[in-house]
């Protein structure tokens, strides 16, 4: 593999730097790499000690006027996707171990509308459609691919912070950025199309707060900048509990019979 120097995110500011198609594990590739780059090794991590010293200084927001969110929905699955794209017209998913009996973690819109839902055991989702094309996803495919996103992030602010816990979802500092990037909306717009050209799904919000962001960002796949604090708290209440993937034991306490979270694409 071609290996990549990795610069320091603020000095890549210029337009340049941030019109860079990804890889399959959402890695910027430029020139001959994209040519030598096959799907399964730009998924594999890189000797390279420095980088993730470089995305510990970078992967902290304390304080800012104006925070992104940028989430991923199902995010293993598009992993998938990404990588099987004659899946995506046919009841797709994501398993937890390969195993007849293992739960379906993650599942596509085909799947869905046949009546295959999340938490199935992958032979019973078998018998309800034969064309179920099901895999698992690794824990370091994941993280690498998390990474790699990471870093491609890094090209649109100098600090972005992924959510631990919740693979697919990133914070971006989005204060300031007027000044060498233009508009939060036009800003948002490049980020955004940057993922849609490298196939992913995602919703980007420029708001006020990380549960705000993230909140809104779930709820949608386009761009949404909000213009003040009242009309982000407004726009969260009006998005539906079913969107947010919450788990089931707090879904329940905020919802009397609410069904199971549907972690679907």
């Amino acid at each position: 593999m071609v290996r990549r120097a990795f610069p320091e995110a603020h000095r890549r500011v210029g337009a340049e730097a941030r019109r860079v198609p990804l890889d399959e594990a959402g890695e910027p590739v430029t020139g001959g790499e994209a040519a030598d780059c096959e799907a399964a090794g730009c998924e594999e991590a890189e000797d390279d000690s420095a980088r993730p010293a470089l995305l510990a200084r970078a992967a902290s927001i304390h304080r800012t006027d104006r925070i992104a969110c940028v989430a991923l929905p199902a995010f293993p699955l598009q992993l998938v996707l990404r990588r099987q794209p004659d899946w995506r017209g046919e009841p797709a998913a994501v398993v937890e171990q390969d195993n007849p009996l293992a739960p379906l973690l993650w599942v596509n819109e085909a799947a869905l509308r046949v009546g295959i839902l999340p938490g199935m055991r992958y032979a019973a989702a078998l018998s309800v459609d034969h064309r179920l094309r099901a895999t698992t996803v690794t824990d370091t495919r994941r993280d690498q691919a998390v990474a790699a996103l990471h870093r491609h992030l890094l090209r649109y602010s100098p600090r972005v912070e992924p959510a631990g816990d919740d693979p697919g979802v990133f914070w971006l500092d989005a204060g300031g950025l007027e000044r060498v990037d233009g508009t939060p909306r036009q800003w948002a717009a490049r980020l955004w199309q940057s993922l849609q050209r490298a196939h992913f799904t995602a919703g980007v919000t420029v708001g006020y707060s990380r549960f705000g962001t993230c909140c809104l960002s779930r709820a949608h796949r386009e761009v949404l900048v909000l213009d003040a604090p009242a009309a982000e708290q407004a726009a969260c209440r009006r998005v539906p509990l079913s969107r947010l993937d919450l788990a089931a034991a707090a879904r329940a306490t905020r919802s009397s019979g609410a069904d199971a979270p549907s972690r679907n694409e």
